[in-house]
This record gives structure tokens, sequence and C-alpha cells, in this order.
């Protein structure tokens, strides 16, 4: 099996993805890396799996990516945050994270359809995951490079995402020119199964 990079979304854990992190890295963005610094740590080999906000940053590199990687897999990717919700929510979200972090995480969780996670460590890093809801209130991935060959980009979106809606996901697919892509019948969380079995089928790519 291939080496396998996971960077996962706000709050993700290595259990979501626990045969994919066993084969390679787990990469929770804010927590282990502020997003330039996730970005630094990718030199290649292997897949590179991204998941919602993980897809997000690794989006906004993909040309290069793509070029050092054997395929590139982005789940749940959305170009900008500020499309999926009212801006209302991450405020809300802020503001709770620093009476009710565990909470807040968890109620994130049922919104993606995450089930039986463990959020034991949520309180400790609720400063990162605080200013991780500050980034994704601002960032903005605008365009990809339009010579970049991304055949080996495999683009998962959830048919019933909470989170991202499918006009978000389908504008991402219009930005990456080249990359599959396709809608699985799931939520915002995409378990690593059907991940597997979507790139198995797309690219050629055996995961599991």
């Amino acid at each position: 099996m291939p080496r396998v990079t996971v960077v996962s979304g706000w709050a993700g854990q290595a259990a979501f993805f626990p045969r994919l992190t066993a084969q390679g890295e787990h990469i929770a963005p804010f927590v282990d890396a502020s997003p330039g610094a996730v970005l630094s740590r990718l030199t290649g080999g292997g897949v590179l799996v991204g998941w919602s906000t993980g897809a997000h940053i690794l989006l906004g590199d993909v040309a290069r990516l793509s070029g050092i990687y054997d395929c590139v897999v982005l789940v749940a990717p959305f170009a900008a945050f500020s499309r999926c919700a009212e801006a209302s929510v991450l405020e809300t979200m802020t503001a709770n994270m620093a009476t009710a972090a565990q909470r807040t995480v968890r109620s994130f969780y049922r919104n993606c359809g995450v089930r039986g996670a463990a959020t034991d460590w949520v309180p400790g890093e609720a400063p990162a995951l605080t200013e991780g809801l500050r980034f994704l209130a601002r960032s903005t991935v605008e365009a990809i490079d339009a010579d970049a060959a991304l055949s080996n980009v495999v683009l998962i979106g959830g048919a019933a995402d909470r989170i991202v809606p499918p006009a978000e996901t389908e504008r991402v697919a219009a930005m990456a020119a080249g990359a599959s892509f396709q809608r699985v019948d799931a939520g915002h969380f995409i378990t690593e199964e059907v991940i597997a079995d979507v790139v198995l089928h797309t690219a050629g790519c055996r995961l599991l």
C-alpha cells in the first residue's frame, strides 16, 4: 500500500481515518501546524488526502502538490467557507469555544455526520481551534493555475453535506479543470472506505 498523508479538517482526528493514517501521517491544521506550515511539511511521495479544511488548504497549492504526489484527494473541499455558512455561524462558534469547547466541537461532529469520536483532548486545543475558525472566516482560494496538470487529483463531495453545499464543491470542480469529481451518498464526513473506493475506481490507486 502507498504511504498516505492525511491533512484533516477543523477539529479533525486521526481516529476518523485510522487505516489511512496508519500508513503514514496525520496532520491536524492549527493544532499541529499553521496552514502555511502544513504546506511546508508536504514534500511529496505517496498519496495526499485532505478533508474539509484540510482540502481547502491543499486546494490553494494543488498545482504544486499534484506534481509531487502520486495522487491528491480532496474530500469535501471548498474554495471559500464564507459561501458555505453565514458569518454569524463562525462568530457563534468562536464565542462558544471560550466557554464550551467540547460541546461546540461535538455539535460540529454531529453536523458532519461523525459518530462516536473521542473529544477529551479538545479543551487544551481550544485556542488553536479558535484561530482556525478565524482562518476560515477570511481564507479564499480565488483560482488555480490553468496550466496545472491535475489528472491525478480526485475531488469527492457528499450528496447530503450539511457543511459544504453541493454548489461549492461544484465550484471547486470547475476551478480544478482536469481533476476527477465524484459525489457520493454521504454527509460532510466521508469514511475512509468510501474514499478508498472512489480513488480506486477513478485513479486506479489502491489505498486500503
